[in-house]
């Protein structure tokens, strides 16, 4: 399996797991709490919720007071307490799915990254890019005419430049080799060139 494949298929499993965990919490979060109410009126209904609101209650019902998570589900037991059953389930499953994410956060995107790199190491390995190789071979086949005598190391690490390291130097050793392309005769130091870039 590729890279960037397994790095999707576990970000797949860890929203897969998320969902999960959302839904189990969402199901069994608060509903034991809510029975007690059954039996209130709508006016006793919205006492209570007044009461939890200027937080009397609050600390009593959400040991998470003060933060995102914890406002969050403290609003969705108003919603509760309220009557607004789907809109508070809703919350709810976002709520615990936004915790989850945010305590998976560097996980997540470590496995984002592992993949996108992956990806690129795949990109550049595919074999010869035929643009890349037919450019490289015409600069340097050019440079050679005009600079007879520039060395092999000299000109790959021009090029090898030119491409920003877009063609590796090691691809770039291989195609001169493949090519047989080289200096007229061997000259030490390298005399100064300019890469020829044909049009």
């Amino acid at each position: 399996m590729k890279g960037d494949e397994a790095a999707s298929k576990v970000l797949g499993e860890i929203n897969d797991f998320i969902a999960d965990y959302a839904n189990s919490r969402t199901r069994s979060n608060l509903h034991e709490l809510l029975s007690i109410w059954d039996g209130m009126t709508q006016e006793d209904r919205l006492s209570m919720a007044l009461r939890i609101d200027a937080k009397d209650m609050a600390k009593n019902l959400d040991s998470q007071k003060g933060t995102v998570g914890g406002t969050m589900i403290t609003t969705v037991l108003l919603m509760r307490l309220l009557g607004l059953h789907n809109t508070a389930s809703r919350l709810e499953y976002l709520t615990h799915s936004a915790i989850m994410h945010a305590h998976l956060r560097d996980d997540i995107e470590q496995i984002k990254v592992k993949g996108a790199i992956s990806k690129k190491n795949q990109s550049n390995a595919s074999g010869v890019k035929k643009n890349e190789y037919d450019q490289a071979m015409l600069i340097m086949k050019a440079t050679w005419d005009e600079y007879p005598n520039t060395t092999k190391n000299a000109m790959l690490k021009k090029v090898y430049a030119h491409f920003k390291g877009a063609v590796s130097e090691q691809s770039l050793t291989r195609w001169v080799k493949s090519e047989g392309l080289g200096p007229k005769e061997k000259v030490r130091p390298c005399p100064p060139f300019k890469l020829i870039i044909p049009s």
